[in-house]
């Protein structure tokens, strides 16, 4: 399938859910659709795919795939090690010895729903070796995308905006991780300004929400005291 002529709509990593692995790096080299960026430029793709393959070497992103049996799993993250990328908008012709412990990330763009039936039937991004054994169909977590990589996204906050994340929504979010996470503090004022000072820092184009604002959400929401009752 040849490149598209311009770049496919981002893909927001929002909410639950996974996103293909070409959409993660798009976020990545984009800087959350705040730049524009030359499709044909290796220094913007290939430190992409390279921070993306760092971080699921060490273990803060997990990739899923489809093996030649159909089955979907986890891929070991060791497979990502020293692999060779091939990125959609590479404009030299492709060609590298892959030996027989080696592995091939090429990744194909993802253009969105309506290319699914293209997506399953090949143009996805694979892992594979000399073989052609190995995953097509990778795909990652939303969640993991955007903690490693917090871009707020183009005009992410503007009101008016269907399916936009509201503060609130994004606080609700972040409290919800940190129980998961076991990261709770004691007192709902102490965590109510930790999750104002995160929404200033990590979302710093959103409208702000005080301390107190925080608190009376966690209480509206009844947050705070489903964890009273469980201590």
């Amino acid at each position: 399938m040849p490149a598209s002529v311009c770049l496919p709509p981002l893909v927001i990593p929002q909410g639950d859910g996974d996103m293909p692995l070409f959409c993660a790096a798009q976020w990545i080299a984009t800087a959350g659709g705040s730049k524009s960026i030359d499709l044909t430029d290796e220094g913007v793709w290939l430190p992409a795919y390279r921070g993306l393959l760092d971080a699921i070497i060490s273990g803060q992103v997990s990739v899923t795939g489809t093996d030649e049996n159909a089955d979907r799993c986890i891929i070991p993250a060791e497979k990502f090690s020293h692999c060779a990328v091939q990125h959609p908008y590479h404009i030299k012709d492709f060609d590298i010895a892959v030996g027989p412990s080696a592995w091939l990330l090429q990744s194909f763009p993802y253009e969105d729903d309506d290319e699914w039936d293209d997506w399953r039937g090949g143009f996805s991004d694979s892992l594979k070796n000399k073989n052609g054994k190995g995953w097509s169909q990778l795909t990652l977590l939303k969640s993991e995308i955007l903690k490693r990589w917090p871009f707020d996204g183009p005009d992410q906050y503007k009101s008016g905006k269907p399916g936009r994340p509201s503060p609130k929504a994004l606080i609700a979010d972040e409290f919800e991780a940190i129980v998961e996470r076991g990261e709770l503090v004691s007192g709902i004022g102490h965590q109510s300004r930790i999750l104002a000072k995160w929404l200033a820092n990590t979302h710093p184009k959103a409208r702000k929400i005080g301390a107190k604002s925080i608190e009376a959400l966690l209480r509206e929401k009844g947050y705070w005291e489903k964890i009273e009752l469980k201590k």
